[in-house]
């Protein structure tokens, strides 16, 4: 179940609910990223806008208590609120998967989007419009543009043999009062163009029971005609992202 604007990758989606034994009852979701939002519902319920799945054993119950029980909730805004109120009579707690995303915020999310898990820019609250808190790392907005991060946007994706993949993006001009005029600066501003090659991620990596970490990556051959490439490969057992061993 989701919001009419919840986006679904379908093959994610049923790699993560593949874990879970389809004849047991399952509530599977996940919270809202603004802490005043599960305060204000409960940090117990799936939240809509990120999507939720009910097993079919659950949905078999809930069908059977639904009317009753939307018309005891009424007063409750959501239909995931309400359903929510119903699971909970029959006893299913919610299972928490990362992948349900809520997105209980407003301004611009590209920090959000392009940052994860580094801590993203600061935008603001769904209810209250505030800065916070959210259940992850944010960071402020810096005045100085020298301090500002720099944009790529996503310009080509294409597949390179069975298991490789080639991106390339390009540069967002800033306007002109965001501009860094430092000399300290000029060649990391000169830089217009990155193309990333990666192997193919696995399909079952979330799934599988190990250990994870963050992949690393190779600079080949620095900044050459405005432009970057960037490796991305699994990290080997020594490697740390310092430069000293």
């Amino acid at each position: 179940m989701g919001d009419d604007d919840t986006v679904y990758f379908t093959e994610n989606l049923v790699s993560v609910l593949a874990k879970h034994d389809h004849n047991q009852m399952w509530y599977i979701g996940g919270n809202s990223e603004s802490v005043e939002q599960n305060v204000m519902h409960s940090y117990d319920m799936a939240f809509g806008g990120g999507g939720f799945a009910i097993s079919y054993p659950l949905a078999e119950k809930l069908f059977n208590i639904l009317d009753g029980c939307l018309d005891r909730y009424y007063y409750f805004y959501g239909s995931d609120q309400r359903i929510w109120a119903c699971i909970s009579e029959i006893g299913v707690p919610l299972t928490r998967e990362q992948g349900f995303h809520q997105f209980d915020i407003r301004g611009n999310a590209y920090g959000l989007l392009a940052a994860h898990p580094v801590a993203p820019l600061t935008f603001k609250t769904w209810r209250s419009w505030s800065e916070g808190p959210f259940t992850f790392n944010t960071q402020p907005m810096k005045s100085d543009p020298c301090e500002l991060p720099v944009v790529f946007m996503l310009e080509q994706a294409e597949e390179v043999g069975q298991s490789g993949s080639m991106t390339s993006y390009q540069r967002l001009e800033p306007r002109p009062e965001r501009k860094c005029n430092r000399t300290d600066y000029a060649e990391a501003m000169s830089l217009q163009g990155i193309i990333v090659s990666a192997l193919k991620l696995d399909p079952e990596y979330w799934t599988k029971d190990q250990a994870r970490r963050r992949q690393c990556c190779d600079l080949k051959g620095g900044i050459k005609n405005n432009n970057m490439q960037i490796r991305i490969r699994k990290c080997r057992p020594w490697e740390t992202i310092t430069t000293e061993r």
